[in-house]
């Protein structure tokens, strides 16, 4: 989402721990999806 992004780290930390858990659960989701499919 912020590839690219010249925001700092903490920055880019922050707007991402103010979104709602749907996304955090999403993003976790996709990171586990990723690794069944490289595995």
């Amino acid at each position: 989402m912020f590839t690219g992004s010249p925001l700092p780290l903490k920055a880019e930390r922050g707007v991402f721990r103010a979104q709602p858990e749907s996304a955090h659960s999403k993003a976790s989701a996709i990171k586990r999806f990723i690794k069944d499919f490289l595995n």
